[in-house]
């Protein structure tokens, strides 16, 4: 496992992957895997958006996948093992993952938790704890290494089986010098998260007496993406207007019931191969279920959302066919580039910006090619007895 050690920032999204991987192997304490996970659900609960919306009614018109989550999580209920193992948890009928960009600095109740889980890290270099710190001490304008010292001692003193005497005596060093700060600039997180299947040999005699844990969902690596909100439309009222879409709607009354139609399905699974077969999707990367997603009106989490394999005018264009060729999406033209960005994230596993698809310029377009893929859903769409007559769309 790869930690980051130029990355200076205090995030969560560089802390939580570490600190969950080491508490499975049984490397963290239960009392401290408590307090980080109750830390990490009342900072993301307050400030972050859920990834899924379960619907509120009663368990048996759940859909399958609604169900499935639901029931892991009860499952898991009471044994923090499975809880942490889950990586997502539940309050009141929203989901929310443990996998967001939150950064944290003095003003934050829970800076100094996650500010000793991250210095911990730097048991493995030595050498770089003192950039680390002087990065820390100058992001949250502390006059004298000092004064940053007797802010976060009482961290070491809470955290105090994190902190190995080497790095006890490194920080000792930092603290007694006082010599001019360069700037530094933190590096980003890697766009792809490492994968924690395989721990190096460190981590060997950690692990060897540990219980198998049996994964209760399977799970993909999890790439934040750029901010959802970060690509709205500055009309007031489309702003408002988008809140209405998860993903794409099918012109009819109601989306989600007419693409669980088996005819629709059946047109749906011939559209997915077909872009399989012409390179524009990954079978490996995206299952049928997480395609037809895309047209439900329904949230998607991100790690759920369809990699598009093509260029950015290509995906341009296959937005383009499904709303003025085929006419067959709802009637709201000026959200659908920013519904895409709810419904797909690039080969790379990064979200798209709505600029990267509105203003694509890549010569490539593909249009023919994607028009007949696409034209079994037209004729569904023009023989549905659920066809709309006005824009408006159904809420889910």
């Amino acid at each position: 496992m790869e930690l980051y050690h130029d990355y200076l920032k205090v995030n969560l999204e560089d802390i939580w992957p570490y600190e969950s991987y080491l508490f499975q192997r049984n490397g963290r304490e239960d009392s401290l895997m408590r307090q980080t996970v109750d830390s990490c659900q009342f900072r993301i609960i307050n400030h972050c958006d859920p990834t899924v919306q379960i619907s509120k009614t009663e368990r048996k018109k759940y859909s399958d996948y609604e169900e499935r989550i639901v029931l892991n999580w009860k499952d898991a209920a009471g044994n923090l093992g499975k809880e942490v193992e889950l990586d997502y948890f539940i309050r009141g009928f929203e989901v929310y993952n443990y996998n967001y960009s939150i950064e944290f600095d003095k003003n934050d109740t829970e800076y100094l938790h996650f500010f000793a889980l991250k210095l911990s890290q730097y048991n493995k270099a030595i050498g770089k704890v003192k950039a680390f710190l002087d990065y820390q001490r100058c992001l949250n304008d502390f006059k004298s290494n000092n004064s940053f010292y007797e802010f976060f001692s009482i961290a070491l003193l809470e955290h105090d089986c994190l902190i190995s005497s080497k790095l006890e005596k490194a920080i000792q060093i930092w603290k007694a010098s006082e010599a001019v700060l360069v700037e530094v600039e933190p590096i980003t997180l890697p766009t792809k998260t490492q994968k924690y299947s395989d721990p190096p040999s460190e981590y060997k005699p950690l692990i060897e007496n540990s219980p198998s844990l049996i994964p209760l969902i399977e799970k993909k690596p999890i790439t934040k993406g750029l901010e959802d909100n970060l690509n709205v439309p500055k009309n007031p009222e489309e702003r408002k207007r988008l809140k209405e879409f998860k993903s794409f709607c099918f012109n009819v009354e109601n989306t989600d019931t007419f693409v669980s139609e088996k005819k629709v399905s059946d047109a749906l699974f011939t559209v997915y191969i077909a872009l399989i077969e012409h390179e524009f999707l990954s079978k490996k990367e995206n299952d049928f279920e997480s395609f037809t997603m895309i047209f439900r009106n329904l949230p998607i989490p991100f790690d759920s959302r369809v990699m598009w394999l093509g260029n950015r005018k290509e995906l341009q264009t296959f937005i383009k066919v499904l709303r003025k060729d085929l006419k067959v999406l709802a009637h709201d033209y000026n959200l659908h580039y920013y519904i895409a960005l709810k419904c797909f994230k690039n080969r790379d596993g990064v979200s798209f910006l709505h600029e990267h698809i509105a203003e694509a310029r890549d010569k490539k377009s593909s249009l023919e090619e994607l028009k007949k893929i696409l034209k079994p859903l037209k004729v569904l769409v023009d023989s549905s007895p659920q066809k709309l007559n006005s824009p408006q769309v159904q809420k889910s």
